[in-house]
This record gives structure tokens, C-alpha cells and sequence, in this order.
């Protein structure tokens, strides 16, 4: 960066400082930048772009990973959808208790842990029958098995969730 630009990046900074509609922290960050030399102003130029450039590896990451969930169509059960959404406090027991929460998981013994018919009809969840033996006996189970498309469905619903336990 030339002296030139920065002399007018500080100069930017200054009238901002100075607005009315600047606030208190705007105010001093404002008056410290200007405080600093050059070289200073340089570093710190570097370090707000290596800040930028980490956030936005990490907006690739997530990116990649979205897309690589998102174009396959397998389906997972919602144990593994709590593990791979990977969200604080949310693991399978509280994922099934959010949903039900919601209503989007029956709650009801008949029906229990089954998603209403309408995210059926939507593609997000699907029930499927599985066999197991239990004391010498073969059982049927039911089983929610979620698709990618849920597995967004789900991430928003668990987003909208906590914003609406920290209000």
C-alpha cells in the first residue's frame, strides 16, 4: 500500500470519527488507528486481511461441506444428522426433543419420533421398516431417516431454535 492511500484511508477514518452518527467503540477505534505510524498502520492493515482471508477459508469449508451433503442422495438417520450439524447442547435425544418441540416429530406413543406427513410430502424425512431380533424374536421398528434436503431443513429449524431460547 502506497503513503498516499494511506493518508486517505486515515483521512476516511477521521471524518467517520467525527460523524454524529458514529458510536463510542466507532469513536476510538477511529482515534487509535490514527495514532498509529506507517509501518503500524500497515500491520494492521495485514492482519485484518489475514482475518478476512481465515473467515472466509471457513465460509469455504462450510461451503464445501453443504454442497457435499447436499448432492448426494443418501439418507441418514437423525443420530447422524445431530452428529454431522455438530450444533452445541444438540445431540440425538435433544435433536428428537426439538423436533417434537416443533412439531415436526409426532409425540404421541403410536407415532412416536414419526415426522408429519407434510415433511414427508416435502422430501425431508422418510420412515423406513427395519428388522431386528430381540429375546429370540424378530421385531419390526420404524425407523426416521432424514435426506440432505432435511438435513438443511433441520440446521435452519435448530438456528431458529436457539435464536428464539436466547431472546
Amino acid at each position: 500500500m502506497f503513503a498516499s492511500e494511506i493518508v486517505a484511508e486515515r483521512n476516511g477514518i477521521a471524518e467517520q470519527a467525527e460523524s454524529p452518527q458514529a458510536s463510542p467503540s466507532a469513536k476510538d477505534l477511529a482515534r487509535h488507528l490514527l495514532t498509529l505510524d506507517e509501518s503500524e498502520w500497515k500491520d494492521a492493515l495485514v492482519l485484518a486481511a489475514e482475518g478476512s482471508a481465515a473467515d472466509l477459508l471457513e465460509l469455504r469449508r462450510k461451503s464445501e461441506f453443504y454442497d457435499a451433503v447436499t448432492q448426494t442422495d443418501e439418507w441418514i438417520d437423525l443420530r447422524t444428522a445431530a452428529q454431522a450439524l455438530n450444533i452445541d447442547g444438540v445431540g440425538q435425544n435433544a435433536l428428537f426433543a426439538i423436533l417434537r418441540d416443533r412439531n415436526i416429530l409426532m409425540d404421541y406413543s403410536t407415532n412416536w419420533n414419526e415426522p408429519y406427513q407434510r415433511y414427508v410430502h416435502r422430501g425431508y424425512f422418510k420412515v423406513v421398516v427395519e428388522r431386528h431380533e430381540r429375546f429370540g424374536k424378530e421385531r419390526l421398528y420404524y425407523k426416521t431417516v432424514v435426506s440432505p434436503k432435511g438435513l438443511e431443513f433441520i440446521r435452519r429449524e435448530l438456528l431458529e431454535h436457539t435464536a428464539d431460547r436466547d431472546r
